[in-house]
């Protein structure tokens, strides 16, 4: 057993590429992440080096927004400390058919509720969820999504887990 100086975590390859493609290719990466819908950042990329700055919702979200940058090739290290958590500039809440619209799309292509019956309200901000899912831990994880997404102010979270007798 090796002892003294941690381990270092294996050095990932910097494959050089323009810092153009770079920050396309990261501003493509969080403008498709539903997780990231109510932020508001910037992306600058000089050398590799890509500085990621604005607001975030949650810190979820902060995180996301790290390891989104960290998937394209050529980043060679990332640098987020102008990049805050706190209420995004556009608080407004989306019109409830929306909200209920993008509520769901985000329910069904989330991988953990896979099969889930969802139903969802919205109103003014209120939103209801209502319907079965296969364990509690996807009920709570609906829940979750739902409460941060932009434009929802509480949430009702009515659905039941069933488990499934003999199988």
């Amino acid at each position: 057993m090796r002892r003294g100086r941690p381990r270092r975590r294996a050095r990932r390859e910097i494959v050089h590429r323009p810092d153009d493609d770079i920050r396309r290719d990261i501003a493509g990466w969080i403008r498709n992440d539903q997780r990231l819908a109510a932020a508001r950042l910037r992306v600058e990329v000089r050398g590799g080096r890509v500085e990621l700055s604005g607001t975030v919702p949650t810190v979820f979200a902060r995180l996301t927004a790290i390891a989104d940058a960290w998937r394209v090739p050529g980043v060679g290290d990332v640098c987020h400390s102008e990049l805050t958590v706190g209420p995004s500039r556009d608080t407004s809440p989306p019109i409830d058919g929306r909200l209920e619209a993008s509520l769901r799309r985000l329910l069904v292509t989330h991988p953990d509720l896979a099969g889930a019956r969802i139903r969802v309200t919205a109103r003014d901000g209120h939103v209801v969820l209502e319907g079965t899912v296969r364990e509690p831990r996807a009920a709570a994880i609906a829940g979750e999504l739902a409460s941060d997404h932009r434009g929802v102010t509480k949430v009702d979270n009515l659905i039941n887990a069933t488990t499934r007798a003999g199988g």
